[in-house]
């Protein structure tokens, strides 16, 4: 990277800010989250409810990572030597010891990467729920419908004569 440390430092506020955008996409998954779990515990369980449940509590991994790594590279900005802060992190058992010296482009790309996986973790997590909403109002609108038909048959003239006599008799007609 060209520019030296004042453009590195500037690489890595950029990162920490993208990282940190992370939060908002956080709070939507956990809303849908809710939502899914209402519609399994209401007895709506399906493969799809499970399938954005489980793309929520994978975002939520990733929203933890994003938000772990965008205080670290805070600290990068903020002057931190990297070769400090790689040993730092190896000797916490956080940072394999073949990435330490890693240039500042080599660790943002890292940090997009999570970012990206927050990201399509949340869009799955909505499409299953969006699909599980639809196949369940098709499924109601076709209970609704069966139960409409049951109402007309069971409400309908009767079309047998000689119940229509029997009915009849007992009227004193």
């Amino acid at each position: 990277m060209t520019g030296g440390p004042e453009a590195e430092r500037a690489t890595y506020g950029m990162v920490a800010d993208l990282l940190e955008s992370g939060s908002p996409m956080h709070h939507a998954s956990v809303a849908l989250l809710l939502a899914a779990a209402l519609g399994f515990t209401a007895g709506e369980g399906s493969g799809l409810l499970a399938g954005s449940m489980i793309a929520g509590l994978v975002q939520g991994y990733f929203r933890l990572r994003t938000g772990f790594d965008a205080h670290l590279v805070r600290r990068l900005e903020n002057g931190f030597d990297p070769a400090s802060f790689d040993t730092t992190m190896s000797r916490l058992g956080l940072l394999d010891e073949r990435r330490i010296g890693r240039a500042a482009v080599v660790r943002c790309r890292g940090a997009r990467r999570l970012l990206i996986g927050q990201a399509v973790s949340l869009a799955i997590q909505a499409v299953c729920l969006v699909a599980a909403a639809s196949s369940f109002s098709d499924l109601h609108a076709d209970q609704q419908e069966a139960a409409l038909a049951l109402t007309d048959s069971t409400l309908s003239p009767v079309r047998d004569p000689g119940a229509a006599a029997h009915s009849a008799k007992y009227r004193g007609t």
